[in-house]
């Protein structure tokens, strides 16, 4: 059994997943939370389809402040078995593991404007374009050859790619 975390921010987008051109039935939430100095950090959380039609389709949507259970899983991706006759299955190639925050529970929207939880759109676009800006800077401070205070995995535009602004309904 994995642990568990809580993860208090700010609903960017819902969306279903989708596996080629089917749904899975499964949403992926892209949230939004806020760490030290108030810098935006953005998540992928998956909500799986039976939490999904019991609970989250009707009452979470984009523009939404809350606070969500997070449980971590990891999916195996590109492993294969051989099957046997006796006895468990053979692992013919190892394939790797990816990290998947899967939505368990949530707790009501937060709708204070006092609480220090709450996010209006206007506040986390600020935080975002802050971010965007920061990720180009690390990006060609590494195009110069300086080495960045902050070791950036991706790209300034691959990491604000799945936060598209034109695509917030708010």
């Amino acid at each position: 059994m994995t642990t568990g975390l809580d993860l208090q921010g700010f609903i960017w987008s819902v969306k279903p997943e989708m596996k080629d051109t089917d749904e899975t039935g499964r949403v992926v939430v892209q949230f939004i939370n806020f760490g030290y100095e108030e810098k935006a950090l953005p998540f992928i959380l998956v909500v799986s389809k039976a939490n999904n039609e019991k609970w989250f389709d009707d009452n979470f949507k984009a523009g939404s402040s809350v606070e969500l259970k997070i449980q971590p899983t990891y999916v195996s991706v590109g492993a294969k078995k051989q099957k046997v006759a006796y006895g468990e299955d053979v692992k013919t190639s190892d394939g790797y593991d990816v990290l998947e925050l899967l939505v368990s529970g949530a707790y009501e929207i937060i709708e204070d404007e006092e609480n220090e939880f709450f996010y209006d759109s206007k506040r986390v676009k600020e935080a975002m374009k802050e971010r965007k800006v920061l990720l180009e800077q690390i990006e060609a401070d590494g195009k110069k050859g300086k080495k960045p205070a902050v070791k950036a995995k991706v790209s300034a535009q691959e990491a604000t790619d799945a936060f598209d602004e034109d695509e917030t309904p708010f």
